[in-house]
C-alpha cells in the first residue's frame, strides 16, 4: 500500500462516527429532496385532475 492509501484508511478508522453521521446526513438530504419534489408534483397533478373533473373542456366551446 502506498502512503496515500494508508493515510486515508487511518483517517477513516479515526473518524468513524463522523463518517457515519455524514453518510446519514447525505441520505436524509437526498430523501428529503426526493420527497418534497414528489409531493409537490403530485399535489399539482391532483389539483389539475380535480379542476378537469369539475370544469370539463366543453365549458369554453362556442356554440
Amino acid at each position: 500500500m502506498n502512503t496515500v492509501t494508508r493515510t486515508a484508511l487511518a483517517n477513516v478508522k479515526q473518524n468513524k462516527s463522523r463518517n457515519i453521521l455524514s453518510g446519514i446526513a447525505i441520505i436524509l438530504t437526498t430523501l428529503l429532496i426526493f420527497i418534497v419534489l414528489t409531493v409537490g408534483y403530485d399535489s399539482i397533478t391532483i389539483r389539475f385532475a380535480g379542476v378537469n373533473a369539475y370544469y370539463p373542456t366543453y365549458h369554453v366551446m362556442c356554440p
